[in-house]
């Protein structure tokens, strides 16, 4: 034990939170001793410490620590929470997956003492299986839960693009591959930073891979703290976000006009009348120019468009931003859960007109039918992992309000069966019915075969998968993707038997405009 000796006094300061000003080493959770005994029996084992929020914000923090390549905010409710409690920001990944296709990428951080990392070791395989691969790095860094730290501490962060459907049935692999996006990109979190807005509290968290001397591994873990709390008292010039809406115009440009899209909703409606399916999404791409900085929109769209999920995804190369309504999918104690949202009507004027449309969307048999359908998909989505009778509907057609439109919205839950991975979950009920159709696979067929090109990163997913197990992911939709000097932006509507085209078209430019004015807003703080 000599190696240890005077280790577990190094931190003089008392207590657990500091504020960023203090003078002496913050004391470490869990000690050293301890550390080595969840060594023993974990291969991931969290070292952090906690200081005040004062005044960092998730985007001054990640400012301060450096946009990197593979840098992200994730931000969610839960429960009944207005608005999320927790944000996590991190730049500092070790390892790096991504595919395309049967085409697997994995990039594993090469120093271990830099912060953060910035240059990765490349391993490419050829006619791989990316389920199967990622499934194995995902059982390969698993931790403990911990009662001191939130659900979310360190894991696997990225998105899946739509076509990454071909990874999860049979009947659509064809799809997978087929756009300029990767079908899947996770980062493997080394350092996180976990702000708790309710208690006004920051985590700044080093996920560790013990390795053969735990000691070693723990210094330099406390060594990295300490380098992440040296970039915190950096000073960062945050340009001010003007909260009043713009009305300047924004130009872009569509991949339908109102005329074609018009068609395809009149050939989706053949399908149906046909019986191929109960309800197919299409939606429209609008091209503009990426002429502002991603993380700006970020901000921008938390004041204009606030919604459940809020992300900032740097991927190298491609970045996504988004304010998402729905969730995906979520797992968080053995029990699964899915949010149908269904059922779309503007926001009102004035809390007068919001009531008489609230009114509307409730009593309009056909979003009601609508909604019911893709409310019983979800339940049949989980239950195909869950264990017989356990799913149930705890909330079903409630109305609720975001800043540019009004949605009919359920709760979905059932008990996950013993063995099942986050991965078969997800598996379980990508993409959304919501975004795709019903019956999904059929849905998806006549969506590739009816809109222009493929979809890319929009309505697949975005959120994490930890250590521990827990999973929460969102729709990735009310967002978007900037690549190559362009920004898109996609929206889309659910075509029934009584579709009128004229309001699906309508729809869709209705819920792009969150993101419009966003970008709007985004060019104004460049300008100043």
């Amino acid at each position: 034990m000599k190696d240890l000796e005077g280790v577990s006094n190094f931190y003089p300061c008392a207590g657990s939170t500091y504020p960023l000003e203090f003078d002496c080493a913050p004391k470490c959770f869990p000690d050293i001793e301890e550390y080595v005994r969840q060594a023993g029996r974990q291969q991931v084992v969290p070292v952090y410490t906690e200081i005040s929020q004062d005044e960092l914000t998730p985007v001054t923090v990640l400012m301060k620590l450096g946009q990197s390549d593979h840098s992200f905010i994730l931000e969610s409710v839960e429960g009944n929470e207005q608005i999320a409690r927790y944000s996590f920001i991190s730049n500092d990944p070790y390892l790096i997956f991504s595919a395309s296709g049967g085409n697997v990428s994995i990039g594993t951080a090469e120093a271990r003492d830099s912060f953060p990392n910035r240059d990765f070791s490349w391993k490419k395989k050829e006619n791989a299986e990316p389920r199967q691969e990622l499934q194995q790095l995902l059982n390969s860094y698993t931790a403990e839960p911990s009662p001191d730290l939130p659900r979310f501490f360190g894991g696997a962060v990225g998105y899946f693009g739509f076509n990454a459907v071909g990874h999860f049935e049979e009947a659509l692999a064809g799809l997978s591959g087929q756009t300029e996006f990767a079908d899947v990109h996770m980062v493997f979190t080394r350092s996180v930073l976990v702000f708790d807005h309710l208690k006004g509290t920051v985590k700044i968290v080093i996920n560790t891979l013990p390795g053969a001397v735990p000691q070693q591994t723990y210094r330099r873990a406390r060594e990295l703290i300490k380098k992440v709390l040296l970039r915190l008292k950096k000073s960062v010039n945050l340009p001010a976000v003007e909260t009043q809406k713009h009305a300047e115009p924004i130009e872009y440009k569509s991949n339908f006009t109102r005329e074609e899209f018009y068609r395809v909703v009149a050939q989706a409606k053949e399908y149906i009348n046909n019986g191929d399916v109960f309800q197919v999404v299409l939606s429209q791409k609008f091209t503009l120019a990426a002429d502002f900085d991603p993380l700006v929109l970020f901000r921008c769209l938390r004041v204009v468009n606030p919604s459940p999920y809020m992300f900032y995804l740097n991927c190298g190369g491609t970045a996504l931003t988004g304010a998402s309504p729905e969730m995906l999918v979520r797992l968080e104690g053995g029990e699964g859960s899915v949010r149908p949202i269904a059922g779309t009507r503007r926001r009102g004027k004035d809390g007068d007109e919001d009531r008489s449309l609230s009114k509307q969307l409730v009593e309009d048999e056909k979003e009601q039918a609508e909604h019911l359908m893709l409310v019983d998909l979800g339940r049949n989505d989980l239950g195909r992992v869950c264990t017989f009778g356990s799913v149930v509907v705890k909330e079903f057609a409630k109305v609720e309000y975001f800043s540019h439109v009004m949605h009919l919205v359920s709760r979905v839950k059932g008990k996950v069966m013993p063995g099942v991975k986050p991965l078969d979950v997800l598996a379980a009920a990508f993409p959304a019915g919501t975004v795709s159709g019903a019956p999904k696979i059929k849905a998806v067929e006549i969506i590739n075969r009816l809109e222009k090109g493929c979809r890319g990163p929009y309505a697949g997913l975005v959120g994490y998968i930890s250590f521990t197990g827990q999973m929460d992911t969102c729709i990735n939709i009310r967002s978007v993707t900037l690549s190559g000097g362009k920004a898109l932006v996609q929206s889309g509507a659910g075509i029934v038997a009584d579709s009128r085209p004229d309001s699906e078209f309508q729809e869709t430019l209705n819920k792009a405009r969150g993101m419009f004015e966003a970008i709007s807003m985004a060019r104004g703080v460049k300008a100043r």
